[in-house]
């Protein structure tokens, strides 16, 4: 979970909006080194936990 109250994170990635104050829902799911394993462009806030939760599973098995 990250905090980007200054948006700098969300400009870096492309998140940002112009004309709207707040950034576009993007998530990233990234590693303890820092390498993003996967970019959700979309996100459902009625489904996103458990889609982010079911994909790092399936990391977390397959990396074994």
């Amino acid at each position: 979970m990250l905090s980007d109250s200054n948006h700098d994170v969300a400009k870096a990635v492309g998140a940002s909006r112009t004309v709207m104050p707040f950034a576009k829902r993007v998530s990233y799911l990234v590693a303890a080194d820092g390498r993003v394993l996967k970019a959700y462009p979309k996100v459902d806030p009625s489904t996103h936990a458990q889609e982010v939760l079911t994909d790092y599973k399936a990391l977390i098995v397959t990396s074994e």
